[in-house]
């Protein structure tokens, strides 16, 4: 990390950016909602189509170092940004609509929220971006939390100015919808998806630049695609709104499962960007310990292969587990044709 923390593409002079007035002004943002608001450094905001990779892991790395570093628990102290986190901002930027099939504990869903702090001072200005829970909506207004805290530090702008948390942002309000609100006119929401699968709550939000729906195979709905149906056209009209799937499986089912298993496939059948990091990734990087995971593997009630391997297994809350139903095969020991003994006629032949 160190090679990479002290790199300065300033020396290279390859890289191109924009200033958040020049990307305003390309993408049509509305004036009227950006109010006095900090430009960062270009250099912390480089054009995905025109940098190096190497000048956008330093924008990512200056920018999380300027609002603070994350905190190791194994270290107790702040620690870099690690290569698959900048490397999922990375594919969220260039390919837009992402599914991330994802170890737990791996430190994915604050490297999301990390990279959606940075656009709020770019392309997300003036805009809408959603984030959605598959569990619970406590869940969901936990990751709002810790995307606000992301500012309390405040940034400092271009100039050298220092700007405070009361500067970016308006207001956090958390009724009746749950809402960070920034100076620029960009709003960060919350939502749960709902067990039921039918009525969502977010089908009424409009100009959506971002969802990011978090552990969406564990919504625990019987038929979940009425959740994907009312997410995916939040962005059907900006093709540069970003799309993102993150969790860890949960059985062969679901659109999750689905999305995963067309992406991942040869020839792709769909147009998402797969991402799949494991444990062994984890623990490379020292975001998971040894001792854990030798902990994780040897409790019979973990099932190991899907919350750390990315594998789908069978979901242990299914009505009736996948390894529990047996094929009968021995015609003598069918079961009993009680068709007569319901009143209605054998219809097979």
């Amino acid at each position: 990390m160190t090679s990479l923390i002290n790199f300065d593409p300033r020396k290279i002079g390859s890289l191109t950016a924009k200033t958040v007035d020049q990307v305003i002004e390309d993408k049509g943002l509305r004036y009227a909602d950006v109010r006095d608001f900090p430009q960062l450094d270009p250099l912390l905001l480089p054009d995905i189509q025109t940098c190096t990779y190497e000048e956008y892991s330093y924008a990512v790395q200056e920018y999380n170092r300027m609002i603070g570093w994350p905190q190791s628990r194994l270290l107790n102290q702040p620690v870099p940004m690690v290569p698959y986190q900048i490397q999922y901002e990375y594919d969220v930027e260039k390919y837009h609509t992402v599914i991330v099939n994802k170890t737990r504990k791996g430190a994915f869903t604050d490297g999301r929220i990390r990279a959606e702090s940075r656009l709020t001072f770019s392309k997300y200005a003036g805009h809408d971006s959603l984030i959605v829970a598959g569990n619970e909506l406590n869940v969901a207004v936990e990751v709002l939390d810790r995307f606000d805290e992301l500012f309390h530090n405040g940034v400092t702008d271009k100039d050298g100015k220092k700007w405070a948390y009361g500067d970016l942002v308006m207001r956090y309000s958390k009724s009746p919808i749950p809402m960070v609100e920034f100076y620029n006119g960009h709003r960060h929401f919350c939502a749960a998806a709902s067990k039921s699968g039918k009525a969502q709550s977010f089908r009424g939000l409009d100009d959506v630049i971002s969802v990011f729906f978090t552990e969406a195979a564990h919504s625990g709905a019987i038929d979940d695609y009425p959740i994907y149906t009312a997410l995916t056209p939040l962005l059907a009209n900006r093709d540069i709104g970003d799309l993102v799937f993150e969790s860890t499986p949960n059985g062969k089912r679901g659109f999750y499962y689905d999305i995963t298993m067309d992406a991942k496939s040869v020839p792709k059948k769909n147009h998402y960007h797969y991402i799949e990091v494991d444990y062994t990734e984890a623990l490379k990087y020292g975001v998971l310990s040894k001792e854990y995971i030798e902990r994780q593997k040897k409790d019979p009630r973990v099932d190991f292969p899907q919350e750390y391997m990315c594998r789908f297994t069978t979901t242990k809350r299914a009505a009736i587990p996948e390894d529990e139903i047996q094929v009968i095969t021995d015609p003598e020991k069918q079961p009993e044709d009680l068709s007569a003994f319901l009143g209605y006629e054998d219809m097979r032949d």
